[in-house]
């Protein structure tokens, strides 16, 4: 073996290696910031069309991911203004709600006076705590044409006061959990208290090895406001081609003012031959017309307007 080919001794090792060592780490550990940051924002953009769940997932694990790095939340995740915080240790998709409470001995119909505004909870107490798990399913129906899309909350309450409820939709559930002191539901009274407001509950509970399923149907309204009629019904001239045949809608025209009670339109026929005619409302500006079912060949249509039409015409 020649002097070229002995091993060199480990003292005699250049040093360069171990600093090269210590820079690649610091350039690792950027790197690595660097990435989750971009994996973080593209896994962000990538699931905006699936859905709040799956993105609450993604935004969950950023911003872990970079509160171990020492990078700062991504925008996108962060909670909005207002909305309920989710707390650790619930489910996806539960938060912890804050609002006045009705108890109920059982649930039945509930009127709230007619200045009451925002958020309640109406829930019924389990007496000694769930001693088992259920599920609780709610489904709402308006009962005001203004407002359709009017949503509930299926919730729980806790042995240390606070209430758990679910995302709110027209239709909504949650697991009660063994424990849990109340269940019910949390609705959202609309601010403006010269409107009507009603809807109309179905409430079930599943079956448990304690308790028989059940249902319950009821009505959550709101105080009738006072009436008010400040509004102004118009039509306007409607001329059809000599060639037109069969049923045609005249000319909609916008319905000015306010009133807060189903109306009558009345339409008498002064002159023209005996076809059927009918009276026609829209909810919306260029919406689908809502006429008399049958029409009437006598001389006059009538039609029930509810609250928050915005157009009146009619069909000949």
């Amino acid at each position: 073996m020649t002097k070229a080919d002995k091993p060199m001794p480990v003292a005699d090792l250049p040093t360069s290696r171990t600093k090269k060592s210590g820079k690649s780490r610091g350039a690792a550990l950027l790197e690595y910031s660097l990435l989750v940051g971009l994996i973080s924002l593209g896994s962000i953009v990538a699931v905006t069309s699936v859905g709040t769940d799956v993105k609450r997932i993604y935004c969950k694990a950023a911003n872990g991911m970079s509160q171990i790095t020492g990078g700062a939340l991504m925008d996108g995740c962060l909670p909005k203004p207002g909305a309920p915080a989710p707390v650790p240790g619930l489910p996806l998709g539960l938060v912890v709600v804050d609002a006045p409470v009705v108890r109920v001995a059982s649930f039945s119909d509930v009127t709230f006076p007619n200045g009451q505004t925002g958020d309640t909870l109406v829930v019924t107490s389990i007496d000694g705590g769930a001693p088992d798990p259920f599920w609780l399913d709610l489904e709402l129906v308006s009962r005001d044409a203004y407002d359709p899309d009017r949503t509930i909350s299926a919730c729980y309450g806790t042995v240390s006061g606070t209430f758990i409820c679910a995302a709110p939709g027209s239709t909504s559930a949650v697991e009660v959990p063994v424990g849990a002191t109340d269940f019910g539901y949390l609705v959202s009274l609309n601010e403006d208290v010269r409107m009507p407001l009603g809807n109309d509950v179905t409430i079930s509970v599943s079956s448990s090895a304690t308790m028989p399923a059940q249902d319950w149907n009821v009505a959550v309204v709101r105080e009738d406001p006072e009436p008010i009629f400040e509004a102004s019904f118009a039509f306007q001239d409607t001329v059809f081609p000599p060639t037109s045949t069969g049923l045609s809608f005249g000319t909609f025209a916008p319905i000015s003012g306010f009133f807060n009670q189903d109306t009558f339109l009345a339409i008498d026929w002064i002159s023209g031959n005996s076809a059927r005619r009918s009276a026609c409302y829209r909810m919306t500006a260029g919406g689908a017309p809502v006429c008399e079912v049958l029409g009437s060949t006598t001389g006059r249509s009538s039609v029930l307007v509810p609250v928050g039409a915005a157009e009146s015409g009619l069909q000949d």
